[in-house]
Formats: C-alpha cells, sequence, structure tokens
C-alpha cells in the first residue's frame, strides 16, 4: 500500500516471487520517482487499485482477500 518509493519497491520485489501483487494507493498519482513509477505500470505481475483505501483483510491465518473502497465512485 502506498505511493513512495518503498512501496513501489516493495511491490516490485514481490512481483519476482509471486504471481499477482496488487497495489492499493489512495491517489491516482505516485509521489515515487518516475523511473521507478514506469517500473511499476510495465510489470505485468502488479495490478494498480488506484483512488482506493483498504477496509478489511479477509482470512484467518493467511490473507484470503482485501475489502477495498474506491474513493471516487465509493464502491
Amino acid at each position: 500500500m502506498g505511493g513512495g518509493n518503498s512501496a513501489i519497491e516493495g511491490a516490485l520485489e514481490l512481483a519476482t516471487i509471486a504471481r499477482k501483487v496488487y497495489l492499493i494507493h489512495r491517489r491516482d498519482t505516485f509521489r515515487a520517482d518516475e523511473i521507478t513509477v514506469e517500473k511499476l505500470k510495465t510489470n505485468q505481475n502488479i495490478e494498480l487499485v488506484l483512488n482506493s483505501v483498504p477496509l478489511k483483510v479477509i482470512g484467518d491465518k493467511n490473507v484470503e482477500a482485501i475489502e477495498v473502497e474506491n474513493i471516487v465512485t465509493k464502491e
């Protein structure tokens, strides 16, 4: 979660070992360096969930899902 260098670099690192990484960010722009953002946007293993905030983590021992709300559409 987040839009700074640490969040994006973390997502890029996870994408090397995971089939799918979801990056949740409450805005539609990032504070990270442009080169880092470009790497993020071109990585096929990362799906951007923009203008959104996490509401609830679902699962007992493992994360099974995250309930997310889009702050623009309220969906």
